[in-house]
């Protein structure tokens, strides 16, 4: 894109402050429209100004890094930006006599954002001196305005992304069926177990990317929940809820549904169908799941022996299965389950799985006839 004014200069500063490949071309944009003859933009550590982060045209980044690494030096360009406001920029030329804290020429600079930690700041240079003006120093104090504010969305933008990664992998993992749904009652999120029951044609299917359950009764009280969630006014009240148990044709145990409405502003839902509706879980009880041997082991103290009868346990296995899959007597499983109590802090088998289900992430089924 490029800049032929200070608005289009201003949407790449905004656009290269998402996308760190646009900055040299901001860069060069900058340096084109202030008729420099080079330019950089350079994020330094306070603690060691040498090493900054630059983004340059007409000069090479090493070429700022020395300026800058005359930090400690007085007159230095480091010691200029360092004493300067942020967004209050300045005109200055090198001291006399050769200065390696300088480029040579005339030089604008202003400070976007400081930090106890870090600068920031935009560097023009023309190598003869007397050409910037203070209406070019308006300009630039605009420009440092608008990046400022560009880094600061970006930087909110990066947190809730590296928020949103790390709850989606909690979900993607999770040993019960868990969608969003938008507005119009559409999938927005589906995680890896509940795309296993809409694909498993036992009750529950997805049609028009839409969740549908082939239990009439359940697929009534469903839709009458969700047009509750999404009623006019539903941020000021309680989200609703409930809770279902959906026939399966198969005439295996019934799934069992939660969902949540989430509260939501109906100015933000009328601009996007995206925004989060409910929340439904799913749970299949006839999956059996097991926990992992090694979060056995960390979690709770158990030996390999222990947790093999754990995991089986766990599994449904009855303690006399248990003991004759392991090759051991079942005095001796006996013997591992009253320790096994003793670590978790339980006193009865439902009580141990019931502990280590809510404690521990789960792994895959048990295989039949495995430990």
């Amino acid at each position: 894109m490029p800049a032929s004014g200070l608005p289009d200069l201003i949407a790449l500063a905004y656009e290269s402050a998402c996308d760190p490949a646009e900055l040299d071309g901001f860069v060069a944009a900058m340096g084109r429209y202030f008729r420099a003859d080079s330019a950089a933009m350079a994020v330094w550590p306070r603690r060691d100004p040498g090493k900054p982060l630059a983004a340059t045209a007409g000069k090479d980044a090493e070429d700022v890094a020395q300026w800058l690494a005359q930090g400690d030096e007085p007159d230095s360009l480091f010691q200029r930006l360092q004493t300067e406001k942020p967004l209050q920029s300045s005109i200055a030329g090198a001291p006399e006599g050769a200065h390696a804290g300088w480029p040579q020429g005339e030089v604008l600079a202003v400070v976007v954002e400081a930090d106890a930690q870090h600068l920031s700041g935009l560097v023009l240079i023309r190598a003869l001196p007397g050409l910037f003006s203070e209406a070019d120093q308006d300009r630039l104090d605009e420009l440092a305005g608008y990046m400022r504010r560009a880094i600061g969305i970006n930087q909110r933008f990066i947190q809730v992304f590296a928020e949103h990664r790390a709850t989606r992998q909690l979900l993607d993992t999770s040993p019960r069926g868990i969608l969003v749904l938008g507005q119009q009652a559409q999938i927005t999120y589906i995680n890896d177990e509940a795309r296993r029951i809409c694909n498993s044609g036992d009750g529950v299917s997805l049609d028009d990317n839409r969740p549908q359950l082939t239990d009439d009764d359940a697929m009534a009280s469903l839709q009458i929940f969700l047009a509750q969630a999404g009623a006019p006014g539903r941020a000021d009240a309680p989200p609703a809820s409930i809770g279902l148990r959906i026939r399966r044709p198969s005439d295996a145990p019934c799934y069992q549904l939660i969902a949540y409405g989430l509260a939501c502003d109906a100015r933000q839902a009328a601009a996007n169908e995206r925004e989060g509706l409910a929340v439904v879980m799913l749970h299949d009880p006839q999956v059996a799941r097991v926990p992992d041997e090694h979060l056995l082991n960390i979690y709770f103290g158990l030996t390999p022996a222990e947790s093999q009868l754990v995991r089986a346990l766990c599994a449904g296995l009855s303690l006399p299965t248990a003991a004759h899959q392991a090759s051991i007597s079942v005095n001796t499983a006996r013997t591992h389950l009253r320790s096994v109590f003793r670590k978790v802090n339980v006193h009865s088998q439902a009580a141990l799985v019931q502990r280590v289900a809510q404690s521990l992430r789960f792994t895959a089924p048990l295989e039949q006839g495995q430990p």
